[in-house]
C-alpha cells in the first residue's frame, strides 16, 4: 500500500505535455525553420527519435519525398537529447541544436516544463511537416494564405506525439561514443544495423533511406559533393544543408 501511494505521489507530481503548449513549442519551432529552411533536414537528422522514424516511415509509403536528421542522430544509443560533436558522423549538427536551444529557452522561460530530447522529436516531426504538401515550402503551397494560418490549421500526418523521453545529464552534449552507418556500408550491413538498433524491417529500412533526399549534401559535412537542380526555389533538393 505504501510503495503504490508512493507511485501515486510521483505520477501526480509529474509533470505534463499539455495539447496548448505542444502548439506552442511546435509553432515556435516552425518560425525557426521558416527563418532557416535550408536547416529543416538537419533537425530532422538530429532528432533521431525511434518513434519519429517509425512515424515518417508510415508518412514516407504516403508521401515519398519526406525527410528527417537532427532527430535521427539523437535516437541512436537512445533519445536522450544529447550529441557528441566530436563524432565525425555529426558533423553539420551544430547548427541545428542552436536552434533548438533557442527554442528550448524560449519555451522553458514561458513556463513550459518539457525536456530537450522531447523538443528534438516535436522539432522533427514539425521539420518533416514543414516539406509535406500544403505547407509553405512545397511546390503546390496555396501563397493566398499566410504561413501562419496554413500552419495552424494544420493536420499531421503522424500519431498523437508521446512525451515522456529525459536528458542524459550534460544535455544537449555528450561524449558517449555511438556507432552510425557507413555510407559505404553494402545492403547487408544497413539492414543489419537498423534491424538491431531500431528493430526496422528491410521494406522500412529502405523508406527511411529517403530522409536524404530531403535537403541537400554538405562537403565538409558528409564528404561528398552532390549539386541538386533546384526546382522553383523550393526546399526540396535545393540546399547544402545535411
Amino acid at each position: 500500500m505504501k510503495k503504490f501511494l508512493i507511485l501515486a505521489l510521483l505520477v501526480a507530481s509529474a509533470s505534463c505535455l499539455t495539447s496548448d503548449e505542444y502548439d506552442d513549442i511546435y509553432f515556435e519551432i516552425f518560425k525557426d525553420i521558416r527563418t532557416q529552411p535550408s536547416k529543416a533536414s538537419t533537425i530532422v537528422r538530429l532528432s533521431k527519435y525511434k518513434m519519429v522514424l517509425i512515424a515518417l516511415i508510415l508518412v514516407f509509403l504516403l508521401y515519398s519525398m519526406l525527410t528527417i536528421s537532427l532527430g535521427f542522430h539523437d535516437c541512436v544509443g537512445g533519445c536522450d537529447g544529447c550529441i557528441n560533436m566530436d563524432n565525425g558522423s555529426n558533423a553539420g549538427l551544430q547548427t541545428a541544436i542552436d536552434i533548438m536551444e533557442d527554442t528550448y529557452a524560449t519555451v522553458t522561460a514561458d513556463g513550459i516544463d518539457i525536456s530537450r530530447a522531447d523538443l528534438w522529436a516535436i522539432g522533427g516531426r514539425a521539420a518533416a511537416d514543414y516539406g509535406m504538401e500544403g505547407m509553405p515550402n512545397h511546390r503546390d503551397y496555396d501563397s493566398t494564405q499566410t504561413w501562419r494560418t496554413v500552419v495552424k490549421a494544420w493536420v499531421s500526418k503522424f500519431p498523437t506525439f508521446k512525451y515522456g523521453r529525459t536528458d542524459c545529464d550534460t544535455a544537449p552534449y555528450t561524449t558517449d561514443e555511438h556507432d552510425f552507418p557507413s555510407a559505404h556500408d553494402n545492403f547487408t550491413k544497413v539492414m543489419t544495423y537498423f534491424s538491431e538498433e531500431f528493430g526496422f524491417t528491410e521494406d522500412q529500412t529502405v523508406a527511411i533511406m529517403g530522409a536524404h533526399t530531403y535537403g541537400g549534401m554538405d562537403e565538409d559535412n558528409s564528404g561528398y559533393f552532390f549539386q541538386h537542380n533546384c526546382r522553383h526555389g523550393l526546399i526540396f533538393n535545393c540546399f547544402n544543408s545535411s
